[in-house]
Parts: C-alpha cells; structure tokens; sequence
C-alpha cells in the first residue's frame, strides 16, 4: 500500500466530486430551453463521476478507503456563486464558477503530480485528469465568451 498514492488520489477525489456538483449547479442556472448546452453541463459531471469512480477504485487496489464526499472548499465556492447570482446574471456566474473550479482542479492535480514518489498508474491517473480538467476550462472560457 502506497499511503503517498493513496492520499493523492482521495484529495483529488473530493476535489472532483466538488467538480461534478458545479457541472451540476451551472446545468440548473442554465435556460431551461438550452438543452445542448444543459446536456454538455451534464456530460461533464458525468464525466467527472468517471474520473471519481477510477480514483475511488485505485485506491481501492491499492489497500485504502476511498474518499466519497466533497470538500469544504467546493462547498464554499457553490454557496459563493449562488450568492453572485444575486448580483449578475445567473449563467455568466454559472460560467465563472466553471472556469474557476476547472483553475482550482488543475492547481490541485499540479501539485499532487510534483511528488516524486508516485506510482506510475497513480501519475497517468492524476495526468488524465488533469487534462480533463485543462478541456474543461478551455469550455468554460468558450462559454463566457459567448455570453
């Protein structure tokens, strides 16, 4: 058993299923009539629950309890963007908090990915993600712009 794996891989699990629950928020701040772009915000948090599940079995394999909820921080950042809500537009706050959840997501994968002693699977896991979460910020910019 690998505690530094291990430990990588649950911080970043709370840190996705924060992730899919912001795909989820923006997706109910999103016109009702948007469907395409509702179903987008939908794939991605489905996306994300992937990326949970393929963490929450790593650690699994390799001896640990996979973390099941989200963080304080996702928390915080939800309840901050329904609080914008009252100030702006509900979909460019929707869109802002994408984009800023996607920054976060990626610092947090960029840091656990600068420990040497990593195993191999746990590094190509935090990689995949982190592109994941690099695809998802180039969405959210594409979206604030067009809004």
């Amino acid at each position: 058993m690998s505690n530094v794996d291990i430990c990588a891989l649950n911080h970043v699990t709370r840190t996705l299923i924060d992730s899919s629950r912001g795909y989820e928020m923006a997706c109910e701040m999103v016109d009702e009539n948007n469907i395409p772009l509702r179903r987008k915000l939908i794939d991605r948090a489905e996306e994300r629950r992937r990326l949970v599940a393929r963490c929450q079995s790593e650690v699994r394999i390799l001896g640990g309890d996979p973390e099941t909820d989200g963080g304080m921080v996702g928390n915080i950042h939800r309840a901050f963007t329904r609080f914008s809500c009252l100030f702006q537009d509900d979909q460019h706050a929707a869109f802002r908090a994408i984009d800023d959840g996607e920054e976060f997501l990626i610092d947090d994968v960029e840091d656990k990915l600068k420990k040497p002693d990593l195993d191999r699977r746990t590094r190509q896991i935090l990689e995949a993600i982190c592109e994941c979460a690099r695809e998802g910020e180039d969405f959210a910019h594409k979206l604030a712009k067009a809004a």
